[in-house]
């Protein structure tokens, strides 16, 4: 840089210009000592520490050096000498921090790795300098520094919120996707939750701000700037395009494709000098839309590159933002209503920006708080404060209320005007008084002789008080069996399966009946409910938790357990343990899909995917025939307006607590294959039992199969799903259970 200096000093006509790159020469000298140290810290995704120290350099650099030499008149060399100080600090405070080895050490193989990618990386940024200020370069040169001075104060107003975003995502994000870089799903799924949150904040955004440019320029800078307006309306237009295609290029290099961004670069910034070229012939407003398209380029090209790094198709990545454009049709709409009154009541500009401002911001952050509820957002709703928290919560809610009533229209029974009578409650002289405050396990089942005693056993021990079972014409002893229990009552039924759509007509009629006002666990005889330290806390924790929490419902993942070998050779025997007989399941992948059904999400995947449905595309949401839902929601609060639907995989609108549990699926013993053709010929399940059909077909092509793989994970205990994301637990929660501890129970269930 020193000896270029004379080159910048003739390119900008200055000759000050010279001294000035001379000494911020040495600055670049100073931050090259602490790469590494900055380095270490992004990779250990430590970025308190960075941020500390950015902010007190910023504040005795800037702050104190730069403006007390303003004041002394010092001019441009307070900027100058500002940075400096900045950079020394920050160097040094980095250093000092990550003390790393700064011994010199050759390594060739890593050496050779690090300037295949470093060499790109540092190419793609310089050419990316060039794209971010050839406009300005050339506007100065071409049209005069008045039109430079309009063009950077409306390029600034449209990339102001995005400037610092893009730095915290860039270095939030780089080290994060770089971890999982090997990990396609990982990637795909983190980009496309980063997109969709990035696109419902910058659409409503930009949105707004090409309403409010008008009144914003005069009222923030006055009638003089008024040239900026047309520019900045039209570049709001191309922000939402930049804020995105950020976000692929981030994604590139995290995956190491960084030539691939290269190209993209160099391609974008010959546009953005080309359509600046070309719009000047036609003023500030061409050269804004010169910018605007190149930007546009950007946004398909770093959108190609990164869908195609994480196997993402373009309907997908444009679907995900179609809340992002609704919201921002809304916001604007608002904006412009709330403009055109003002204008009308002859408002100062001043005033018209602040109350447009304000009328946009309820419906945007409307939107993005709707968004935050998605179950896709958990991980991030769980770390953000408690208040915000509930307003998330309270947005879901009363969006949920608006379509309840379509909603219970679907869960309508099949044939209301009998369908509680075809239930016969086994010794109904003998019925005992309800117990108050009791926990009730409702249920239904044909033939489960082999798993009740297990089923039983676990339940009580959670401390479950109650059964009520409805029993489908069972062979094989199981009612005989129930009707032999002292907290079991017994209710029977010859009707067919399907007439009460797979049993859930009677199971509504039975919780209407007899748990209104209690909370109820809704389960098959084979799903045993674990939820996050369940080993050691009874459920009677869990619900005196979610009562004063005000939630009433708890939703689980329906989690496959399987044998290590092939299910034939399963020996498994009633009242044995059923995770010693099938241990294994699948930790992924589980695609989650919103719906409009209570919990709001349709779970997918796993081991009968993986086993039944290999052909299966989770991103094309018109494929069929479909895996299993996985969604459950076993725990509710009932009272009488409350319904299931489509068994108890989602149930009529409740407050869903953020905390989830996992039903063990114990379906899969060596009696699976038999029990599918029987189903498969009683034809009673959804679509002709065509799930079954499909079981059976896979089993007889090979009867002795294993359903385990390579990728198989033994079941450990509750905190290894919590772990690997399959359940969460908040902070609330492991508070409860600390509070439990320290109250002087016996530690383990009650």
């Amino acid at each position: 840089m020193v000896a270029a200096a004379p080159i910048g000093a003739a390119a900008m006509r200055d000759v000050r210009v010279a001294q000035v790159l001379r000494l911020l020469s040495a600055g670049i000298a100073l931050r090259s000592t602490s790469v590494v140290a900055e380095a270490l810290l992004r990779r250990r995704l430590d970025f308190r520490r960075p941020f500390l120290i950015e902010t007190v350099s910023g504040l005795v650099g800037y702050g104190g050096v730069a403006v007390s030499l303003a004041v002394l008149e010092y001019g441009v060399w307070s900027l100058v000498w500002g940075g400096l100080v900045q950079t020394l600090i920050s160097s040094t405070a980095q250093l000092a921090v990550v003390r790393h080895p700064i011994r010199p050490l050759l390594a060739r193989r890593e050496l050779k790795d690090l300037l295949g990618f470093g060499l790109g990386a540092a190419v793609s940024g310089c050419v990316n300098y060039v794209a971010l200020n050839g406009d300005n370069f050339l506007i100065g040169r071409l049209m005069g520094a008045s039109n430079l001075g309009l063009y950077s104060r409306a390029y600034g107003l449209m990339n102001l919120p995005q400037t610092y975003a893009a730095g915290v995502m860039s270095s939030v994000m780089f080290p994060a996707f770089a971890q999982v870089q090997g990990e396609q799903a990982r990637v795909r799924s983190a980009y496309l939750l980063v997109t969709r949150l990035t696109a419902m904040i910058a659409a409503p955004a930009m949105a707004t701000l090409a309403i409010v440019a008008p009144h914003l320029v005069r009222g923030l800078y006055g009638p003089q700037w008024t040239g900026a307006v047309v520019p900045l309306q039209i570049l709001s237009i191309a922000g939402y395009f930049r804020a995105l295609y950020h976000l692929g290029g981030i994604v590139a290099q995290s995956v190491g494709r960084v030539y691939g961004e290269l190209w993209r670069q160099v391609t974008y910034a010959a546009a953005v000098i080309g359509g600046t070229l070309v719009g000047s012939r036609y003023g500030l407003p061409g050269v804004a839309a010169g910018v605007g398209l190149a930007i546009l380029y950007m946004y398909v090209a770093t959108g190609h590159l990164a869908l195609k790094a994480t196997g993402t198709p373009w309907r997908l990545y444009l679907r995900i933002q179609l809340g992002a454009f609704a919201t921002a049709a809304v916001t604007c709409a608002v904006a412009l209503v709330a403009r055109l009154v003002l204008e009308g009541w002859q408002a100062s500009s001043l005033t018209i920006t602040l109350v447009v401002l304000a009328a946009a911001g309820g419906p945007w952050s409307a939107g993005v708080l709707w968004s935050l509820g998605e179950p896709d957002f958990e991980p991030l709703r769980k770390r953000l404060p408690r208040s915000a928290i509930w307003l998330v919560e309270a947005v879901h809610w009363l969006s949920t209320r608006t379509s309840n009533q379509a909603v219970q229209d679907r869960m309508a029974p099949s044939n209301p005007s009998n369908h509680c009578h075809v239930l016969i409650e086994h010794c109904a002289d003998a019925r005992r008084g309800a117990i108050p405050g009791a926990i009730r396990a409702f249920s239904k089942c044909r033939n489960e002789r082999l798993r009740l005693p297990a089923f039983l056993d676990h339940y009580r021990h959670l401390g479950v008080n109650e059964f009520l079972i409805v029993d489908n014409d069972s062979r094989d002893g199981t009612a005989e069996y129930l009707a032999g229990q002292p907290d079991v009552r017994l209710f029977r039924t010859a009707s067919r399966f399907s007439e009460a759509r797979g049993g859930t007509d009677w199971l509504n009629a039975l919780l209407r009946e007899f748990g209104a006002g209690s909370w109820c666990v809704t389960v098959d005889i084979d799903e045993l409910l674990v939820y996050p330290g369940s080993e050691r806390t009874p459920l009677r924790t869990m619900t005196d938790y979610l009562d004063r929490n005000g939630y009433q419902a708890l939703s689980c993942l329906l989690l496959d357990l399987y044998p290590g070998g092939p299910l034939n050779e399963c020996r498994y025997e009633a009242s044995g343990d059923l995770l010693a007989a099938a241990p294994y399941f699948d930790v992924g992948p589980y695609h989650r899909r919103v719906v409009d059904l209570c919990p709001a999400v349709l779970i997918r995947g796993g081991m009968r995917q993986r086993v039944f449905y290999p052909e299966f595309d989770a991103r094309d949401v018109h494929q069929h025939p479909t895996p299993p839902c996985l969604t459950k929601v076993p725990l509710v609060r009932w009272d009488e307006q409350t319904a299931y639907a489509y068994s108890t995989h989602f149930v009529s609108p409740r407050i869903v607590a953020p905390d989830t549990g996992a039903l063990l699926h114990f379906k899969f013993l060596q009696d699976f294959h038999d029990r599918a053709v029987q189903e498969a010929a009683r034809a009673e399940y959804y679509e002709k039992a065509s799930e079954y059909q499909r079981y059976v077909h896979t089993l007889n092509q090979n009867p002795a199969m294993s359903l385990a793989n390579d990728a198989s994970t033994r079941f450990e205990g509750t905190s290894q799903l919590v772990r690997l994301g399959l359940m969460q637990e908040t902070d609330a929660w492991i508070q409860a259970r600390e509070d439990r501890r320290s109250s002087g129970k016996v530690p383990g269930l009650d």
